[in-house]
């Protein structure tokens, strides 16, 4: 493996690892005293998932850069408010 596929591995691995727990934020919201244990086994098999199909790969590219946009648009938005 070179540098860069370990590279996308390791942004792809952030990337589900947000989406897993942004998932869970409710339920921990909801039930606090909740053992979420398993999560971690849900966050590898989409990990597994995600770098076996290449549809998921794009999909989970597409969040991403859907995120960074939301996240410039609201760092604009307040910045102009000032």
């Amino acid at each position: 493996m070179n540098v860069d596929t370990l590279t996308d591995l390791a942004f792809l691995a952030l990337v589900v690892n947000a989406v897993v727990n942004g998932l869970a934020a409710p339920i921990r919201s909801r039930y606090p005293r909740l053992n979420l244990w398993w999560l971690s086994y849900v966050s590898f098999a989409l990990g597994l998932l995600v770098v076996l199909l290449p549809l998921p790969v794009t999909v989970f590219q597409g969040l991403a850069v859907a995120g960074a946009a939301s996240g410039l648009f609201d760092i604009i938005k307040a910045v102009g408010k000032n």
